[in-house]
């Protein structure tokens, strides 16, 4: 797991709450033209339903199952083809107004492996998230969420887009991709965010998040704090200074040590449309971190730059670069990452959407400079998406994963030192609003 992926959220959900005039203003998403779960953007509160039930072929079952399958790391010369079948749901409730807005989830997953036991393994996940604009210039921010479900490696592969190539709607459940142990454990976060617009060009704002990971069996315990604290100063349209301050402490209970990371959040925020093209958009951010574990401090640069290109009414290609710090509970300590990913998507007419990405990353674990800390990840998928009505639709998915540790990093029991896999799936998707209120003075889709 991210650990700065709460405090992300956070602030995000009080930036779409602050009217600040400093804020940049970024080319709206275009609507959405398919036919499956159309229209929700434009609601003013909603309640829908979705789900999916489906099943595949795995050429690795043991890299999804390798606890499932007896609790041993997977050998790559006994990997075992498989069948698995798929089930997952969520109920999620919105409501956007100008002042206050809210959102709340519950979801369930679950896969079963015919060919290995035991043969079920399942999650389930909670969030509420609300923002709330208290004046004219300040807005508050808070989300918690909740996750139980068994270890997975799922955390070390990238995810740095914020997916608006197509619009179908997301099943919140929770992931199970790479589970390494059918032991489970229960994840526990929330936040605080406060937004202060000072004039036209500067505001301030102020966040706090915990984390908590508890396991019953393992030393996978985990808990942090985060304070979080910046003033941006907008030169213009496109380009914004950012001085702040971030103090994170996380604690595991498996005997290692303390870790503290001084987030120094100084750097540079830009976002321009490029001059040859409406349709193209570059946007960079900069900044560094001082990480300690009581003896050793390590620094490091920090950042992050994305280029999207709109092609025609529905399709897009997004290409992104990030460089950063995260704590994975399965791990036990630090990882230092560089990560790369590309997408490329749209609709060829209102019933079929098509998507593709792919992404590398490559790592380090803890403080120690020997090149036999590292790891590497790599993916690749692709999806298809064939809308036989608004609520129902047929999937079919490609996914292509790897990863390698080092072989001097002991990794904890059940999980392989290096996967190499391929599956793929097909589902039927459900998707139903319960409830729908049109915003105010817009007609009903």
């Amino acid at each position: 797991m991210r650990m700065f992926s709460t405090l992300t959220a956070v602030l995000a959900a009080t930036a779409l709450c602050a009217q600040a005039a400093s804020a940049q203003q970024a080319r709206p998403n275009r609507p959405y033209r398919g036919l499956f779960g159309g229209g929700v953007a434009e609601t003013e509160q909603s309640l829908t339903v979705s789900g999916a039930l489906g099943g595949g072929y795995d050429d690795n079952i043991l890299a999804e199952g390798s606890g499932i399958g007896g609790g041993t790391s997977v050998d790559p010369r006994v990997a075992r083809k498989g069948r698995l079948l798929l089930a997952n749901g969520s109920i999620d409730y919105s409501l956007n107004r100008d002042r206050f807005g809210m959102s709340a989830s519950v979801g369930t997953s679950s896969r079963y492996y015919p060919t290995v036991e035991p043969h079920l393994a399942s999650g389930h996940s909670g969030s509420l998230g609300m923002r709330l604009r208290i004046a004219r210039r300040t807005s508050l921010g808070a989300q918690v969420s909740t996750i139980y479900q068994p270890f997975t490696l799922s955390g070390v592969f990238p995810s740095i887009f914020d997916t608006d190539l197509g619009a179908f709607p997301a099943i919140t459940s929770p992931n199970l991709d790479l589970t390494t142990t059918t032991d489970r454990y229960l994840m526990n976060q929330g936040g605080v965010s406060l937004m202060q617009t000072l004039s036209r060009r500067t505001s301030l704002l102020f966040g706090y998040t915990r984390q908590q990971s508890e396991s019953a069996r393992y030393n996978f315990n985990y808990a942090s704090d985060n304070a979080y604290g910046a003033y941006t100063f907008q030169v213009d349209s496109n380009l914004g200074l950012r001085f702040g301050y971030g103090y994170l402490k996380g604690r595991f209970d498996d005997g290692s040590r303390e870790y503290t990371n001084h987030n120094l959040d100084i750097g540079v925020n830009y976002n321009k449309v490029l001059s040859f093209s409406r349709r193209t958009t570059f946007s960079f951010g900069t900044g560094s971190t001082a990480i300690s574990d009581g003896n050793t401090t390590r620094f490091q640069a920090t950042g992050n730059a994305r280029l999207k290109h709109e092609i025609g009414r529905t399709w897009g290609a997004s290409v992104a670069y990030d460089r950063g710090v995260n704590f994975i509970e399965s791990l036990r300590q630090p990882v230092f990452t560089d990560a790369v990913t590309a997408q490329f998507g749209g609709l060829f007419n209102r019933r079929v959407e098509f998507s593709a990405n792919a992404q590398a990353s490559f790592g380090q674990l803890g403080f120690s400079s020997s090149r036999n800390n590292g790891f590497d990840t790599y993916y690749a998928g692709t999806a298809l998406q064939y809308a036989l009505t608004r609520h129902v639709s047929l999937g079919l998915n490609y996914a292509y994963y790897r990863y390698g540790f080092d072989t001097l990093f002991l990794l904890p029991q059940g999980v392989a030192q290096n996967v190499n896999r391929q599956s793929v799936r097909g589902s039927v998707n459900l998707w139903a609003p319960l409830f729908q209120r049109s915003r105010r003075g817009n007609a009903t889709r």
